[in-house]
């Protein structure tokens, strides 16, 4: 690896819109903001009374990411759940303290969080850091935490303001700084404080990565380190270009710095980069590790004293340490195999140091170390000989089973781990439900798994899911996991698996049954049929006990689980009780499912397993046996593993009276939801739901409560029932305001009501639900014809407790109510109560309300309530996030389409000057174009190419490019769609079929072309066409996967390429056409399955490298 060279320092009226729901909406509010102020006038709730009490058998195992020393006796140690571990006597005895948050802004409640990082002063000053467990619509919030008790209370510190927080570094009681996850608030992902953390403010700089680390060299010069291999300095209030290539697989995961200015980094694939001179330029190591070391372990954590080196990583079976600044490096065994995630010596005289040096590690399932001869040798002071009896390998993440860790880990104690192989693409990313998203990160990942009760996340960086199609395909996917291993795909997958049984050492694994068209699935399938004897085996990979000291481990049993709705031989029931938990196995996975992005389809009951015999693997999916006739309900029948031993916690004692009361709440939900779900497509029945909320609510505690809501909304999504879904989120809102699903409705219900396009669309339903809630909140469902005649139930009845006050209107052919037009009326009524719920989100989740998902919807809605000068309030404040910055990097225009969104919309309001983003225009056609895929009409002469480009090309490799295109005209009537796509030699073309067309056919493995039309530029919600070289169409409006409108489609191919013409009606996309210099927000993407994407406007960046929209631009199409 070449020396690369980093700058210098220098100076640089129905029930959402009547008066009860002002009420609820008002309600909420004033308790909100009543809790808050509360809240705010006590730095925290929690520092009233102490907080080490025993741990819990969840708490006891939980990973430890962090651990600190002060002097020679005193050792802080800090994990998942807020965990903190306390010895005053160098390690003889343990105390337990739990870190608390109420971040919940005024529940009175702490929340579960997660640390990740400390700093210790003194024995009774410090700080912790890291996330709150349970995230807020996939949004995670830092917690930033200090104690002057030695751990006994805990006070919260710059409460809202943070962002997750990775590393935390106070210079004194005043100064300090944090790493946190960048986002649109922080997109340098670095901040300051000098008021003791009361207080914080971003550091300048653009937003270049995911940081995972930091150091500081003294209170004004550091660095910061993550994804990608990037590394970047700071100084002088503001974060340096990074000047490494980036493009990695790889991420930097921890830092170490001398105040001479050595340093040292340390990631995945045994990644170690050291510097002489404060990180200006960073060099590998002179001595070398096994060249077998970069494939068996992932580094998590390096400390030095003096020339001396320790670093630590996954496996934790080994700890490597150079005795003479990394000239040459040994690999003592720990005697352990969970992971280890951070190591600190205490510091000690020289001639101490080669032979009797104290030093600290610590890792997964509670594990903690000790050693005093220098890393000689090292002995287990909390939980030695831990292991996993259940780990799961699934093909994706949606794939990963939350019910089965909620069941054997969460309620029954068995100690489990999920090794995702390949994260895969980001399910909402894949769906493009908007112009912007936020991607789903480890992080997130990590965070569903620990709510189901599961111990531990790992990921493989080597085997990524890069573009779209390559799950499907299984030669495509072979060859580029072959590119991406350096034609050593076997030999390394081979050896990830059996590196992770050996590490975690489970009793069961549970993998994926490959469906036909899943190629991930298969691929992992075949390689574990091989990988799980292997790993029993002592003379085969005898590397892995050679380098990392990986013993062979022989696994009990195998699940194999089966697609949905299938029948095992072993299997959960979502409906059964769990007694410890008190919920559900459903109940208690629902958060996780979430966080995770499983899709459970309809009213699933269940999932169902083969259990089988490693050995009966060998001979693959073919040889397998037949499922038994009787299904085993405990996954882990027939092995002998008791509570309190290696691969299972202690357990709970149940309170019997609690008991009885939490299974007849069960029970109730498990009979309502039994009938309900086989029957939410019968509008009277799943009406009838909504209106027995309250007395099934009665006997729920709130996170069950919410729970079920939750789980209402999502299947009346499911149902395209968005008049339920609309009340089932104001219910959430109204009972649970503060809680992770409340925050959700909130979200969703703002993202809704300021939508554009789906209130155009249920303004123009020709059959609406009006409800009308009485005092006994009990809704009259009443079916309301387009012109405004109440319309006869099915039985022929009308409803009869409330008559309605709507009133026909039958000239216009539109609803009246009173004075004002109905549609009109609804709209506006809509947007004042988003408003309303706005307030309410800034009140209750300050981070959530200024990330860019809720700021351009909210700008949008100033911009259509006629408040402009509001609306560009808001752009400017997102434009001034990115401008504070130096001059140097000031005059030069930014690459994020966050802020170049921002910019864009001030420039529309200025219309001066050229524009700071990607604009076309929509020429007006005069004559219609002949719908034959030619592309030969009049319009399409005059039409500007938008082209489609591969991401991050030059100039000069884009000449050499096909010129890909699409093509937008209009009239008064339709707008039209046209395009070009080149046949690519890597893919297999298919015939246009004229015949048989569907709406939202399956398009995965087809050349499509995707053209995305946001018309009132909220960048939230938008419209999706996408029409693929066979002419199989498929059709969105934002999640609703439903609309189906009229739209009209011609698509011609040839050997050179094919080609599209498309017309949709105004009247399918909005209420009239658009006005001369109208300008709409919009983007388009060819995919190529499994092969590459084409974009328009063009991508700086391959977006596919890091799974995320963040680097795909959005333009506008203005109107002639």
């Amino acid at each position: 690896m070449k020396s690369v060279r980093l700058p210098a320092f220098h100076n640089q009226p129905s029930i959402f819109h009547g008066p009860l729901t002002r009420i609820v909406i008002g309600w909420c509010v004033a308790i909100v903001g009543m809790s808050l102020s509360l809240t705010m006038s006590s730095k925290s709730l929690l520092a009233s009374e102490p907080v080490h009490s025993a741990a819990t058998p969840l708490q006891d195992d939980a990973t430890l990411r962090a651990v600190c020393t002060v002097g020679k006796k005193h050792i802080f140690v800090v994990g998942d759940r807020g965990v903190v571990w306390i010895s005053n006597d160098a390690g003889a005895t343990w105390r337990f303290s739990l870190a608390q948050s109420s971040h919940a802004q005024g529940t009175g409640s702490p929340r579960l969080i997660h640390l990740k990082c400390a700093q210790f002063v003194t024995d009774q000053i410090g700080w912790v850091g890291g996330c709150v467990g349970e995230p807020s619509d996939h949004h995670l919030q830092g917690v930033l935490l200090s104690t002057t008790d030695g751990g006994m209370t805990w006070q919260e510190l710059g409460a809202g303001q943070l962002p997750p927080v990775q590393h935390v570094q106070f210079f004194d009681m005043d100064q300090a700084a944090v790493v946190v996850a960048a986002d649109d608030d922080v997109p340098t992902g670095v901040m300051r404080t000098v008021d003791g953390g009361t207080t914080w403010h971003r550091l300048a700089g653009q937003r270049q990565g995911h940081w995972k680390t930091a150091a500081w060299f003294s209170p004004e010069m550091g660095l910061v380190a993550g994804s990608d291999l990037k590394i970047s300095l700071v100084g002088d209030e503001q974060l340096l270009p990074s000047k490494m290539p980036g493009g990695s697989l790889r991420t930097l995961r921890s830092a170490f710095v001398t105040k001479d200015e050595r340093g040292w980094l340390v990631g995945d694939g045994a990644t170690v980069l050291t510097t002489t001179n404060g990180g200006i330029v960073w060099d590998l190591p002179r001595g070398e590790f096994p060249p077998a070391t970069r494939k068996l372990m992932d580094f998590r954590g390096v400390h030095g004293l003096g020339e001396h080196v320790w670093i630590v990583g996954s496996p934790g079976s080994v700890i490597w340490h150079s005795p003479n600044a990394g000239q040459t490096w040994e690999n003592i065994s720990t005697g352990e195999t969970a992971p280890l995630e951070a190591v600190r010596f205490v510091p000690t005289t020289a001639d101490q140091l080669d032979h009797a040096a104290t030093g600290y590690a610590v890792g997964h399932l509670g594990l903690i170390l000790k050693t005093t001869d220098s890393g000689k040798t090292w002995k287990a002071l909390r939980g030695g000989g831990r292991r996993a009896a259940l780990t799961i390998m699934p093909a994706r993440t949606e794939r990963i089973s939350s019910w089965a860790l909620a069941k054997a880990s969460g309620e029954q104690g068995y100690r489990s781990s999920v090794i995702l192989l390949s994260a895969g693409l980001d399910a909402k990313l894949e769906h493009e439900e908007g112009l912007i998203h936020s991607a789903s990160h480890e992080e997130l990942r990590r965070a569903g798994v620990l709510l189901a009760g599961g111990n531990a996340l790992e990921e493989c960086w080597a085997f990524p899911l890069s573009t779209p199609g390559m799950q499907h395909n299984r030669e495509a996917l072979f060859r580029d996991w072959m590119l991406k291993t350096e034609n050593k795909l076997p030999e390394m997958l081979l050896g990830q698996i059996v590196r992770h049984l050996r590490t975690w050492r489970p009793d069961v694994v549970m993998l994926d049954q490959p469906a036909a068209d899943d190629a991930v699935a298969q691929l992992l399938f075949a390689a574990m049929c091989r990988a799980i004897p292997l790993a029993a085996d002592a003379t085969r990979l005898f590397e892995q006990q050679e380098v990392v000291g990986l013993a062979p481990w022989s696994v009990s049993r195998v699940l194999l689980r089966l697609p949905d709705g299938s029948v095992g031989d072993a299997q959960i029931e979502g409906f059964e009780f769990l007694p410890r938990t008190g919920v559900s196995v459903k109940t208690a996975a629902a958060r996780a499912d979430g966080l995770l992005q499983i899709q459970r389809q309809g009213l699933q009951q269940r999932e169902a397993y083969r259990r089988l015999d490693p050995a009966q693997l060998v001979g693959g999916i073919g040889s397998l046996p037949a499922v038994s006739a009787q299904a085993s309900q405990d996954l882990f029948a027939g092995l002998s593993i008791s509570p309190g031993t290696a691969a299972r916690r202690g357990l709970l004692p149940v309170d019997d009276q609690i008991l009885a009361e939490r299974m007849k709440a069960a029970a109730k939900l498990r009979n309502v939801e039994s009938f309900t779900g086989q029957q939410l497509g019968d509008p009277r029945v799943a009406g009838q739901m909504l209106a027995q909320v309250g007395p099934i609510l009665a006997g729920l505690d709130p996170a069950q409560g919410a729970a079920f809501l939750a789980q209402l909304a999502r299947d009346y999504r499911q149902h395209d029932q968005y008049d339920l879904l609309e009340q089932t989120q104001l219910e959430l809102i109204r009972r649970y305001p503060t809680s992770p699903e409340g925050t959700s409705a909130l979200r969703w219900l703002v993202a809704y009501w300021t939508s554009g396009e789906m209130m155009y669309q249920l303004s123009r339903k020709e059959g609406s639900l009006a409800s009308v809630v009485t005092a006994d909140t009990r809704p009259t469902i009443r079916r309301v014809g387009a012109n405004g005649e109440e319309l006869a139930n099915d039985d022929g009845s009308y409803g009869s407790r409330d008559r309605s006050p709507i009133v026909q209107a039958r000239a216009e052919g539109r609803i009246q109510s009173g004075r004002g037009d109905y549609q009109s009326d609804q709209l506006k009524g809509r947007q004042k109560r988003a408003a309303e719920l706005l307030a309410m989100l800034e009140l209750q989740e300050p981070r959530v309300f200024q990330s860019s998902e809720v700021q351009f919807p909210l700008a949008a809605l100033k911009r259509h309530r006629g408040s402009f000068g509001e609306a560009d309030s808001i752009y400017r404040s997102l434009l001034i996030r990115q401008q504070a910055q130096s001059a140097e990097a000031a005059a030069t225009i930014s690459t994020d389409p966050i802020h170049q969104i921002a910019a864009m919309e001030m420039w529309i309001t200025a219309a001066t000057g050229a524009s700071p983003g990607t604009i076309a225009t929509s020429q007006y056609a005069s004559t219609k174009p002949v719908l034959d895929g030619l592309l030969s009409d009049d319009c399409w002469q005059v039409a500007k190419d938008l082209r489609l480009q591969k991401p991050g090309l030059s100039n000069l490799e884009l000449a050499d490019q096909p010129r890909d295109f699409v093509m937008m005209a209009h009239d008064r009537e339709f707008l039209y769609l046209a395009g070009k796509c080149h046949r690519h030699p890597g893919h297999r073309s298919n015939p246009v079929e004229t015949s048989g067309r569907t709406y939202d056919a399956p398009l995965e493995e087809l050349d499509r072309v995707r053209i995305s039309l946001d018309i009132d530029r909220d960048y939230v919600s938008a419209y999706h066409f996408e029409i693929s070289e066979t002419g199989a169409v498929s059709e969105s409006c934002w999640e609703r996967v439903r609309w189906n409108p009229t739209w009209f489609v011609a698509v011609d191919g040839d050997a050179e390429g094919w080609r599209f013409e498309a017309a949709i009606a105004w009247s399918e996309l909005a209420a009239q056409a658009p006005a001369t210099n109208h300008v709409f927000a919009a983007k388009a993407m060819r995919i190529l399955p499994a092969i590459e994407t084409r974009h328009w406007p063009p991508a700086t960046t391959d977006s596919s490298s890091t799974n995320s929209s963040a680097n795909v631009p959005i333009g506008l199409i203005r109107f002639e």
